[in-house]
């Protein structure tokens, strides 16, 4: 066939070449294509292979394995896990030598038991103002201070407010009586009507800076 010396037809190699480049190309992209999506394929194996097994073993808690976790004492009866002084005997009554579970072990005669409800001047989550529980084993409770948000300590113990009829306050600031009017009106409510709630404090330098005057100033401002 005759064709014009100034026309030129690419050669046949130069296309094949421009393939092969760029099939060189696309290979490696094609072959990490396939590796993520079989990486993919076994996670999504794996998860429910595990999802499976982990629904297979889980089962749920006893209500003795609950009350043994809660009321239990020391796990595995390490007596003294955890005590840090010497002095402690077991007692029938006793759960454990260095912990104490509200309403599970009552005071005994020749006893005494101190609780802290509350150790702060500003209330923060988990820590209130300042109050101290003492309980006699003759049944008689006293408390000394009762600041702000100490009464959800209480509560929290497993006390009825209606149990505290005498309260001592050793001074006049607000984060050490704060919780009177409360304890004072709901333990009334919760049953503490046949009994005087007595509370003792500091005089003050001048009677309208003791705490007969405190008291009259709440209960005019209708708080107590």
């Amino acid at each position: 066939m005759a064709t014009d010396d100034n026309t030129k037809t690419p050669p046949q190699t130069d296309l094949s070449r421009r393939d092969m480049l760029k099939g060189a190309e696309e290979a490696p992209r094609m072959k990490n294509t396939r590796g993520v999506l079989a990486a993919a394929l076994i996670f999504v194996f794996v998860a429910f292979i595990g999802l499976n097994i982990a629904s297979a073993q889980e089962q749920s808690s006893s209500e003795a394995d609950i009350k043994a976790a809660l009321f239990g004492g020391v796990p595995m009866g390490r007596w003294k896990e955890g005590l840090l002084f010497q002095g402690i005997a077991p007692m029938p009554w006793l759960k454990s030598a260095a912990n104490w579970f509200p309403r599970t072990e009552n005071v005994q005669p020749d006893e005494m038991r101190i609780i802290f409800m509350g150790t702060a001047p500003f209330i923060r989550p988990g820590q209130m103002n300042t109050s101290i529980l003492v309980q006699l084993g003759n049944g008689e409770n006293f408390i000394f201070d009762l600041g702000e948000g100490s009464v959800a300590n209480y509560i929290a113990s497993g006390f009825a407010l209606n149990e505290f009829d005498k309260v001592f306050i050793t001074h006049l600031h607000i984060d050490h009586f704060g919780s009177l009017p409360y304890m004072y009106e709901f333990g009334g409510w919760a049953g503490r009507w046949d009994r005087v709630f007595n509370v003792y404090g500091p005089s003050g330098r001048t009677p309208e800076y003791g705490t007969a005057a405190m008291e009259r100033h709440e209960a005019d401002a209708g708080v107590a």
